[in-house]
C-alpha cells in the first residue's frame, strides 16, 4: 500500500507541471508549499466521505485545481488547513452526489 501512495504523489506533481507548463504558467511556490503541507490532509479527509482511494484522489485534485485556478483570493485566507480541509468536504459530497444513480 505504501508504494501505491508515493507512486500517487509523484504522478500529483507530473499532472501539477503538465497543468503548469499546458497554460503557460510557472507553478508558485507558495502554492507549491501549500500543496506540499496539506495534500496529505485533503486526500485523508476525502477518503473518510467517498471511501475509497480512487474517489478521494479525484477529491484531492479537484480541490488543488480549485486552488491553483483561484490562488489569489486564497492568499486572504486565515487558517489554510481549516480552509482545505472544508474545500475537501465539500468537494468530496459534491462527487458523492454526482455518483448516485439515477432512480
Amino acid at each position: 500500500m505504501k508504494e501505491r501512495v508515493v507512486k500517487d504523489r509523484n504522478w500529483r506533481r507530473t499532472l501539477q507541471s503538465a497543468l503548469a507548463e499546458e497554460r503557460g504558467i510557472e507553478i508558485p511556490s507558495e502554492f507549491d508549499r501549500v500543496f506540499r503541507a496539506h495534500n496529505g490532509l485533503v486526500f485523508r479527509t476525502a477518503y473518510r466521505i467517498t471511501g475509497n482511494a480512487a474517489d478521494a484522489e479525484d477529491v484531492s485534485q479537484t480541490v488543488f485545481l480549485r486552488l491553483f485556478r483561484r490562488a489569489a483570493s486564497f492568499e486572504a485566507v486565515e487558517n489554510e488547513e481549516g480552509f482545505l480541509r472544508r474545500a475537501a468536504v465539500n468537494a468530496a459530497l459534491e462527487n458523492q452526489l454526482m455518483n448516485i444513480p439515477a432512480i
